[in-house]
């Protein structure tokens, strides 16, 4: 992306999912995505948008998701 205007290209893989205090995790149960996204160095502070797509999605799950932050920490 360019630098001069401050953009940043992403692409992510994540795996993740909730346990409750008193449940065992149980690694079978993760859940895995995929996504891409632009982040902009503005001179307000950080703007991000991603689009992820879960890989093992469930019936009653959206086929994506669109994410928009301002602010948040610079890696």
């Amino acid at each position: 992306m360019s630098e001069e205007l401050g953009l940043r290209g992403i692409v992510f893989f994540d795996m993740g999912n909730a346990f409750a205090e008193n449940e065992s995790i149980n690694p079978a149960d993760l859940r895995f995505g995929v996504g891409a996204g632009l982040q902009w160095f503005s001179p307000f502070g950080p703007i991000l948008m991603q689009l992820g797509f879960p890989l093992d999605a469930l019936e009653d799950e959206d086929g994506s998701v669109f994410e928009f932050s301002f602010g948040g920490s610079q890696f």
